[in-house]
């Protein structure tokens, strides 16, 4: 039995594309557990490359973001819900919002500003839009590459743990988003970061 939704986790992770599947959105407690071991795979050899001491993996938040994930691509062409059925289909994380939830969020969730780019290309007033610009607003380590608001966010997490600090601060400098490079709580470690290559890594900052 084909399980559709490793199947689109593992295209877009590894291919970045996104499969359709004729509007499959519910999945099996066998395909979630399968996708939960893909998943904790991945993040032990990203976190090869950590810094610090590293968060463990989530597997409630790897899970959660997977399925967002999913549920968020096949909408993108298979709309017969109500905007209430997509709040139902896109629910909050009903768990601790933690510095492991969020590097283990992160595996899918990264690739989400990407779908809201194509829903906005498609319909600019899709009402999915704002449902998933609110998920980026409480998991804005995801959204780092998309234009958020910056007073609107909150780093108290993102702050309480120096691997992610860490990692928040390199994708930062990543995207050259100096908005965020800016804010109290990462001028300092991004400043620290770059040393005396700034100009080099970052032109403008």
């Amino acid at each position: 039995m084909n399980n559709y939704f490793l199947m689109m986790l593992t295209a877009i992770r590894e291919r970045e594309e996104v499969i359709l599947y004729d509007n499959i959105l519910q999945t099996s407690e066998q395909e979630q557990h399968q996708v939960i071991d893909y998943l904790s795979q991945v993040y032990h050899q990203e976190s090869l490359e950590y810094p610090h001491q590293i968060p463990p993996f989530d597997a409630h938040a790897g899970l959660w973001a997977a399925n967002t994930l999913y549920v968020s691509a096949q909408l993108l062409l298979y709309r017969k819900n109500s905007n209430d059925d997509l709040s139902a289909l896109l629910p909050h994380f009903m768990y601790p919002k933690t510095p492991s939830a969020v590097l283990s969020a992160d595996l899918s969730l990264r690739f989400l500003p990407d779908v809201i780019t194509h829903l906005d290309r498609i319909n600019p007033e899709d009402e999915l839009i704002p449902i998933l610009e609110n998920h980026l607003y409480s998991w804005h380590y995801s959204g780092i590459n998309y234009p958020l608001l910056v007073e609107k966010l909150d780093f108290t997490i993102e702050q309480s743990d120096r691997c992610l600090q860490q990692l928040y601060a390199n994708r930062i400098i990543k995207y050259q988003r100096k908005p965020l490079a800016e804010t109290i709580a990462f001028s300092e470690i991004v400043g620290a970061s770059l040393g005396d290559y700034r100009k080099s890594f970052w032109v403008n900052y």
